[in-house]
């Protein structure tokens, strides 16, 4: 599924975490997975450097971008870019989450361990549905622990067509304190049963896939994995680039036009989510313990965020004298067409506007500009995770340390 086009977001996710995108065909209340839509990264990202900077009516375009930041250095980082190398493991993970995708749907026999069952579901308490408990055709694998414990169990054994009712106690712990500890009935509905392959043989590559042997289909998972995992580490890299570069420069004032653009998408992002959830934002803020006070505080705070972004981009813009009708740009933009998901320029316009295409194009130019001017140093999956726990733990200690002083200055 293409997802909605954004410039701020694209701008945002390369130097402060964000909400995880996605949706499902049910409000599903009887998963224990559940998707946090206030991130506390995003939240911490939030500083003084941005909450107290003045605010202005005057725009870049009248006043010049540096009457709003002073730039830093973004040439010359010393940057480091982890190496990932792929497992036997993972393309056997992989190879079993292909087998499952590709499962055939059994006429005969009942529901087991394993299988795909595509499900209606309503929850009740007390003989009254709740909020989230009902969905309809969703695929549940069946020991995936997905659903709350005694659910999938509950399906085992059951055929194609049969409807059961299956009486279970949500968690003491469960982050709805309403169903919290509660008995509950679930009438479920299995509509299919899909059973994957119980193993990889080379009929079944031939059949479902481009290639005649087992050895050359794993071979072609490995390489999809390890570009993969090159991407990943590639844009992990552009991100600490970015944030580096806006750490190194200076905001004087920021356009209320940018902050008021900025905040408009981060509540966009909570209305969606109250969408997923088949509610109203109020309603939906008070169930993930928030309220609108809150929301509107942290939409501040990101549209700050944003607008300091796109100030040091269009700093770095105008320096590098970055125009529209260089070769580069096109070859950039029609990148940005394809690794979107779009046939053409017309299908990503219909979902994004001018500016927001233009921005992204640019800033795509900008850290491709940083990464080149930037001495790059390879290292280990081991040696980025003990960096990570490092810095994890310093900022833990700084935390705690302030805490303490303003604890004495009390």
């Amino acid at each position: 599924m293409k997802k909605r086009f954004l410039i701020l977001a694209t701008v945002l996710c390369l130097s402060f975490s964000m909400m995880a995108c996605g949706s499902s065909k049910s409000d599903d209340a009887a998963s224990e997975t559940t998707e946090e839509t206030t991130d506390e990264s995003a939240e911490e990202s939030a500083t003084s450097v941005t909450d107290n900077i003045p605010l202005t009516d005057k725009t870049v375009e009248d006043e010049g971008i540096d009457a709003f930041v002073t730039l830093g250095e973004y040439k010359g980082l010393e940057l480091e870019k982890t190496v990932t190398t792929v497992t036997d493991e993972e393309v056997e993970t992989e190879v079993t989450n292909r087998l499952s995708e590709n499962a055939e749907e059994i006429t005969d026999g009942t529901v087991a361990e394993g299988d795909i069952a595509n499900i209606d579901y309503e929850g009740k308490l007390d003989g009254v549905a709740f909020e989230g408990g009902t969905g309809t055709d969703f695929d549940l694998t069946i020991g995936s622990g997905q659903f709350i414990d005694g659910f999938e169990d509950g399906l085992v054994g059951a055929k194609s067509g049969e409807t059961k009712d299956i009486n279970l106690t949500f968690p003491d712990d469960y982050f709805n304190e309403e169903l919290a500890g509660k008995e509950v009935v679930f009438t479920v509905t299995v509509n299919s049963i899909k059973r994957p392959a119980a193993e990889l043989t080379e009929e079944w590559v031939q059949a479902n896939t481009d290639y005649t042997t087992i050895d050359e289909y794993k071979e072609s998972i490995r390489t999809e994995l390890q570009e993969s995992y090159d991407a990943q580490n590639e844009s992990s890299m552009q991100s600490t680039a970015w944030q580096t570069v806006v750490e190194n420069c200076t905001p004087l004032q920021f356009p209320q036009t940018y902050v008021d653009e900025g905040a408009a998408s981060y509540k966009t992002q909570y209305e969606t989510y109250a969408s997923y959830a088949g509610q109203d934002l109020a309603t939906y803020l008070e169930s993930m313990g928030s309220s609108e006070e809150e929301m509107n505080t942290q939409c501040e705070q990101y549209g700050r965020n944003i607008a300091y972004q796109r100030l040091v981009l269009d700093s770095i813009i105008e320096k590098e004298g970055l125009t529209k009708d260089q070769e580069d740009y096109q070859t950039t933009l029609d990148e940005l067409v394809t690794s979107s998901g779009y046939a053409s320029y017309d299908e990503l316009a219909a979902v994004a506007n001018e500016e927001e295409i233009e921005q992204t194009v640019q800033l795509r130019r900008v850290l491709k500009l940083i990464v080149d001017n930037a001495t790059v140093k390879e290292i280990s999956e081991e040696e980025a995770a003990a960096k990570a726990a490092a810095a994890e733990a310093a900022a833990s200690g700084t935390s705690k340390e302030a805490e303490s002083s303003e604890e004495t200055a009390e």
